[in-house]
């Protein structure tokens, strides 16, 4: 109950209505800020809420947030293709027909996906609903079972809005960190290896600045082994056509060599040429 010289000057519902009115503002401010750290990841879907706990879908693409229409999938089948993209080829079938999509690795399908070259690809996905894990490096697919996931949902019923912000470890949402502290871990094939085994996070397209100096290193390096090939046809080219010239001129060379040595005089027998060294001496 309020106070009864509070009818008088107001000063507890005041204070109580400005209370209210800063929550609201604080509020209001962690959300926007969340959304603009949301909108800051470009081509990217998040899940989260409004203020009334909704679950809210939203997309991130050159620095503004979209609200897409979407349709829950059960089912879908891996597709393995020879061409390497961010996300996981997959097809879904939806109204008898089978479309070719791309999972994220927050367990999203949208239509499109960036390709890269396969040997960036070392990642997994975690479907914490079936229990199973989907390994992938490069072309690579492999499929585990994860019988001891326990899916849980983290609620907060008592917070401090003051202290609140929305750093948090990466582990929460991938399950592994991009970090100096697995470079040890470059060398490790997630595919053949144990599950458990973290995969190559240091060219896992951690950065797109990473990505792109990896791709054009390998870009630079099939540059190079092309140029040897051709290279190597020229010289092939160049040989043929020296030998092909050479040819008719030795060939010439050989049949005057044996032209002229058809000219030279035929040697005597020994007797007619005896016969003939008596006659002349008679």
């Amino acid at each position: 109950m309020l106070a009864e010289t509070d009818y008088v000057r107001y000063t507890l519902e005041d204070k109580m209505y400005n209370e209210h009115e800063r929550n609201l503002m604080k509020s209001c401010a962690l959300f926007s800020n969340q959304l603009r750290i949301l909108a800051s990841f470009d081509e990217m879907f998040y899940i989260t809420s409004d203020f009334n706990g909704n679950k809210l879908i939203v997309y991130s693409k050159n620095n503004v947030l979209y609200i897409p229409s979407c349709l829950e999938i059960n089912t879908f089948s891996i597709k393995h293709t020879n061409t390497c993209y961010i996300d996981l080829p997959v097809n879904v079938e939806i109204n008898n027909k089978y479309i070719s999509l791309f999972l994220t690795k927050n367990n999203f399908l949208k239509g499109f996906s960036k390709e890269v070259h396969c040997s960036l690809i070392n990642d997994r996905f975690i479907l914490t609903s079936e229990k199973l894990s989907i390994v992938r490096v490069g072309t690579e697919i492999k499929i585990f079972n994860l019988s001891n996931v326990i899916e849980r949902e983290i609620h907060l019923d008592h917070y401090n809005l003051s202290s609140l912000n929305f750093f948090h470890h990466k582990e929460i949402t991938n399950g592994f960190d991009n970090s100096k502290y697995f470079e040890e871990q470059n060398n490790i094939n997630d595919a053949n290896w144990n599950f458990y085994i973290l995969p190559n996070d240091e060219i896992n397209t951690s950065s797109k600045l990473l990505s792109d100096l990896v791709i054009s290193k390998l870009q630079f390096v099939d540059e190079l082994r092309r140029i040897k090939q051709m290279f190597n046809l020229a010289l092939i080219i160049i040989i043929t056509l020296i030998l092909f010239i050479l040819l008719p001129f030795v060939f010439f060379k050989f049949f005057n060599l044996s032209k002229r040595q058809s000219r030279t005089p035929q040697i005597l027998p020994l007797e007619e040429l005896a016969s003939l060294l008596v006659g002349r001496s008679s």
